[in-house]
């Protein structure tokens, strides 16, 4: 867990993607870029988003064809997370495993940066929306 340290304590920044601010989607691709050298395309957005555009955002991005639903018996430390507030993903993080808990790296407009037992997300007032794990196709740039 000790090299996701390095991301605990920056400000959330709305569209910020690293090294100094992270909104959540930008975190989820620093880890992926930073510790599994893999490059996740962004979401764009003119301003700060609404939670619907948030919502359709995550629905209709080109990484959504990527993702393969696991369990969390089945994900490993770096998988995405999507959660809920309702009935659709408009928050995302990191999933770290260990021996022993689950935790969340994740990037919230309150506390910036931060790691949680995964069972703690309620009280953020999100619920897990799913796991899931990014298969690139072979040959591919920018996913």
């Amino acid at each position: 867990m000790f090299e996701y340290e390095r991301y605990l304590g920056k400000p959330w920044e709305s569209g910020a993607s690293g090294d100094d601010a992270y909104d959540c989607w930008g975190l989820f691709r620093a880890v992926r870029r930073d510790i599994f050298k893999e490059d996740v395309a962004d979401i764009v957005f003119e301003e700060r988003p609404s939670i619907k555009e948030v919502i359709k955002a995550y629905q209709d991005h080109p990484v959504r064809q990527l993702l393969k639903p696991i369990t969390l018996e089945g994900a490993k430390t770096g998988d995405l997370v999507f959660l809920r507030k309702g009935l659709y993903a408009c928050h995302c993080g990191v999933l770290i495993k260990d021996d022993y808990r689950n935790y969340l790296l994740h990037s919230v407009e309150e506390t910036g940066v931060c790691c949680q037992l995964l069972r703690d997300v309620k009280k953020f007032g999100f619920q897990i929306e799913g796991f899931y794990k990014i298969e690139f196709a072979a040959g591919t740039d920018n996913k």
